[in-house]
C-alpha cells in the first residue's frame, strides 16, 4: 500500500511538473493556457480527492481490523478467565472435600482414641482391683501364717494336747541366749 501511495503521489507531482513545463515552453495563447491550467488543476484536485477517499477507506479497514482483533482478544481473555475461574472453583471444591474428609478422619480417630482410653482405663481399673484383692488375700494369708507361727500360748497348748512330744522351747537362734550373749 505504501508503494501504491508513493507511486500515485509521484505520478501527481510528475504530471503537475510536466504540465507546468509544457505550458511554459509551449507557444499558446493566454486563453488556451488558462483553460489548460484549469483542466490540470481540476485533474489534480480529483486525483487528490481520490487519494483522500482511498486513504479514508484504508483507515476504515484498519479500524475494522483493529476492532475485530480487539474483540477477539477480549473474547479470548474472557474465555481464559472463565476457564481459570472454573479450575479454581473445582480446585476449591476438591480442597473443601478433602478438608471435610480429613475432619471426618480426625473425628473418627478421636473417637477411636476415646474408646481405647476408656477400655484402657477400665482394664487398669480391673487390674488394680485384682491386684488389691491379691494383696489383701496375700496379706491375710501372711497374717494368718505369722499368727500361727508366733509363739502363741493357746496355739502351743493345742499342739501339746494333740501331740505330747511337742516342745514349746524356743529354738530360734535370735531368741536364745548363751552365756548372756546373742548370736
Amino acid at each position: 500500500m505504501a508503494k501504491k501511495c508513493g507511486f500515485l503521489l509521484g505520478a501527481i507531482i510528475g504530471a503537475a511538473t510536466a504540465g507546468v513545463t509544457a505550458l511554459l515552453y509551449a507557444p499558446k495563447s493566454g486563453k488556451e493556457l488558462r483553460e489548460e491550467l484549469n483542466q490540470q488543476t481540476t485533474d489534480a484536485k480529483s486525483s487528490a480527492k481520490e487519494y483522500a477517499d482511498i486513504a479514508k477507506e484504508k483507515g476504515k479497514e484498519v479500524k475494522t481490523v483493529a476492532k475485530d482483533a480487539s474483540d477477539e482478544i477480549k473474547i479470548s481473555l474472557k474465555e481464559s478467565a472463565s476457564q481459570i475461574k472454573e479450575q479454581l472453583t473445582r480446585a476449591s471444591k476438591d480442597v473443601g472435600e478433602e478438608l471435610n474428609s480429613l475432619k471426618k478422619s480426625t473425628t473418627d480417630i478421636a473417637q477411636e482414641l476415646k474408646e481405647i482410653a476408656a477400655e484402657t482405663a477400665e482394664d487398669i481399673n480391673v487390674t488394680a482391683k485384682d491386684t488389691l484383692e491379691e494383696v489383701k488375700s496375700t496379706t491375710k494369708e501372711s497374717k494368718e501364717d505369722i499368727e500361727s507361727s508366733t509363739m502363741d500360748f493357746d496355739n502351743d497348748q493345742e499342739k501339746v494336747e494333740e501331740d505330747f512330744d511337742y516342745s514349746t522351747t524356743n529354738i530360734n537362734s535370735e531368741q536364745t541366749e548363751e552365756d548372756g550373749k546373742k548370736d
